[in-house]
């Protein structure tokens, strides 16, 4: 083979190679082109969907504001209703400890002689006066 045959064999393969790299930057390009076009379009819509997401995401804000609020106000009923409830709870102690007590004082009163001798002497005398009520009602019809 002579030299200028390889040479001619060389330049073949040397415009070839060319060629195949430019026709594989432009299957590129057109593919860099397809995803730029996809991902304008994706932007697009996701622009779209996020003009359309927007007045829930606020709306569901705002409920949650809501909600929490109310639920720091029923928060705040509960530790009232249970300071409420142990104010009861304790007034309730401190009236059975004085009814307590005061039953103790009064059973002591009545178990003593000289009381017991007054509440006789009271039955006694509520006794005539009944008597003597019907006696005078007795007299006035007849």
């Amino acid at each position: 083979m002579s030299m200028e045959t390889s040479l001619l064999v060389a330049v073949i393969a040397f415009v070839a190679l060319v060629l195949a790299i430019v026709l594989s930057l432009v299957y590129v390009m057109q593919k860099v082109s397809e995803l730029t076009k996809t991902a304008a379009n994706l932007e697009q819509e996701l622009r779209e969907v996020t003009s359309q997401v927007k007045p829930l995401i606020e709306h569901t804000d705002a409920a949650v504001q809501t909600i929490n609020e109310s639920m720091q106000s029923s928060a705040a009923i509960v530790r009232s209703s249970k300071h409420i409830t142990n104010s009861i709870a304790a007034t309730l102690q401190a009236i059975q400890a004085v009814t307590h007590n005061i039953a103790q004082k009064a059973e002591a009163k009545m178990n003593d002689d000289a009381v017991a001798e007054q509440a006789e002497q009271s039955l006694q005398w509520a006794e005539l006066t009944m008597q003597g009520i019907k006696l005078i009602q007795k007299m006035r019809r007849g």
